[in-house]
């Protein structure tokens, strides 16, 4: 394959690769959104310390996993660029 060809092929993989970023980062937030909600409906009408304790632990054990989620999708997503990077020199 000719130079040019093969780095159209590495610039459409790059792309595709950020809209699957992207579209995996809107289903973590789809996902976050939704266990935030069902907690909040689990603690609804529960007002005692213990409770309030359990949901404030609930909903920080959901932002960190997200947290988690997005910092692997980053790094995933700087070893794609370098190793095209890297290749694009071929």
């Amino acid at each position: 394959m000719s130079a040019a060809i093969l780095c159209e092929i590495a610039e459409l993989s790059t792309e595709i690769q950020r809209i699957r970023n992207e579209l995996h980062r809107i289903g973590i937030n789809y996902n976050q959104e939704l266990k935030l909600k069902n907690i909040e409906a689990k603690y609804k009408n529960r007002n005692d310390l213990t409770q309030f304790k359990a949901k404030e632990k609930e909903i920080t054990e959901v932002m960190n996993d997200t947290e988690l989620m997005d910092k692997k999708q980053l790094i995933d997503r700087q070893k794609l660029e370098q190793y095209i990077h890297e290749h694009k020199r071929f």
